[in-house]
């Protein structure tokens, strides 16, 4: 079966389709008009951008740099609003990996972000607040939610024997930390369920 990554920019009725990707995971737009994206087969190397406006495609980062060179298998991406740094959901580890733009030299790249081994659903929902202070991260199949602050960790939301298919922090809100309101999971059913956390 062939996969294909296709992101439709509705601005100027763009579609591009992307068949690099065998099992595709896609960032949220950023604040400069670019979307991630990141192939969630084993060993990964490269995590893509595409330009909202032009539909043009280049390179995001590298998976590995010289003080990481795990490979990873990417289940799950979100990105910082203004594009610094992306986090991958490794999921044969279970650790969120943060990748700066333009990784692949040195010892940029940062492993065990939040510092603990989770059970990833697959797709892991994940998500980062206006500020880039902390990821909202769905971190097992029963729609527990996590927050992750530089190398901590609080638990925030959980409903044992449900799950939770993707998550989306409200960027409109002005405060830099997450606040009532401001965080979506949406839990599949018969139909789809937007949850609001008041955490």
């Amino acid at each position: 079966m062939a996969y294909l990554c296709i992101i439709s920019i509705f601005a100027n009725s763009t579609t591009k389709y992307y068949t690099d990707a065998a099992v595709p995971y896609i960032s949220r737009v950023t604040t400069d008009g670019r979307i991630l994206y990141v192939d969630g087969t084993n060993g990964v190397t490269t995590v893509w951008q595409v330009n909202v406006t032009s539909g043009a495609r280049s390179e995001y980062a590298k998976t590995t740099d010289t003080g990481f060179t795990t490979l990873i298998t990417p289940v799950g991406i979100a990105v910082d609003p203004d594009g610094g740094s992306c986090y991958i959901a490794d999921g044969s580890r279970g650790k969120v990996v943060k990748i700066p733009a333009g990784s692949g030299s040195g010892t940029t790249i940062k492993d065990n972000w939040g510092n603990r081994t989770y059970s990833f659903p697959v797709p892991c929902g994940m998500d980062v607040n206006v500020g880039s202070t902390r990821i909202a991260i769905v971190a097992d199949a029963n729609g527990t939610i996590y927050y992750i602050t530089g190398q901590n960790y609080t638990y925030v939301y959980g409903s044992p024997g449900s799950s939770v298919h993707a998550i989306q922090v409200d960027r409109d809100y002005a405060l830099s930390s997450f606040a009532p309101l401001e965080l979506f999971p949406i839990v599949p059913s018969s139909a789809i369920l937007f949850s609001a956390v008041t955490r």
